[in-house]
């Protein structure tokens, strides 16, 4: 039985440990992926999208109000061509510019499994969207990513993608397709570690 407990959590720690690609992108408006308007990412399950904040190296050389500071959020495809967060979901906040060790760095990475309650899953075949606003007036108005998770190496269209590699079906695909991750329900990993750890505590040593 031990062996058995100790098999399920190593299976829920492990599929969310697999080793990805990571995606690096400076969030700051004197990147010129950002001046065009139209960046984007596609990506695998299992990669990183890594988020470097922007840094200055301090106020002597360059003053607080000219620092550029923004709060990142995953949002819908409306909100994504509107830059409007209200109905997103907050991120991270770019709010250290003269951060001693560098430059902050926030991680996202693309599970179609998570074991965290609050996480968020993503889907094959699917966008979603990215985009910050300005902490105060001396940042860009709109920085806009767009992220594609593939089906596989080859193909990120929808089209590539089987019933089983997107995980949904027609009702849940316009949701989906609006660009958020999914975190309505606890994911099914979260749920066999919850129950492989209640499972260790409750049996006798």
């Amino acid at each position: 039985m031990w062996l058995i407990l100790v098999w399920m959590w190593a299976a829920v720690i492990g599929s969310g440990t697999a080793g990805g690609a990571r995606h690096s992108v400076y969030w700051n408006s004197s990147n010129p992926r950002f001046q065009r308007d139209d960046y984007s990412l596609d990506v695998q399950i299992n990669d990183y999208l890594d988020v470097y904040c922007p840094h200055y190296s301090d106020a002597r050389t360059t003053p607080e109000e000219r620092t550029e500071r923004y709060s990142l959020y995953l949002v819908s495809y409306d909100g994504y061509r509107s830059c409007d967060h209200a109905s997103g979901f907050m991120r991270w906040n770019c709010n250290k510019p003269y951060g001693q060790a560098g430059a902050q760095r926030f991680s996202e990475k693309f599970l179609r499994f998570t074991p965290f309650s609050l996480g968020f899953e993503f889907f094959p075949g699917q966008e979603y969207y990215y985009i910050s606003t300005p902490r105060h007036s001396s940042g860009k108005k709109c920085l806009r990513l767009k992220v594609t998770v593939c089906c596989s190496a080859n193909c990120c269209s929808s089209s590539c993608c089987t019933p089983n590699d997107s995980g949904i079906g027609a009702s849940q695909a316009a949701h989906h397709a609006g660009g958020y991750g999914h975190m309505h329900r606890p994911s099914v990993g979260f749920v066999i570690a919850i129950a492989a750890y209640a499972l260790l505590i409750l049996l006798p040593a």
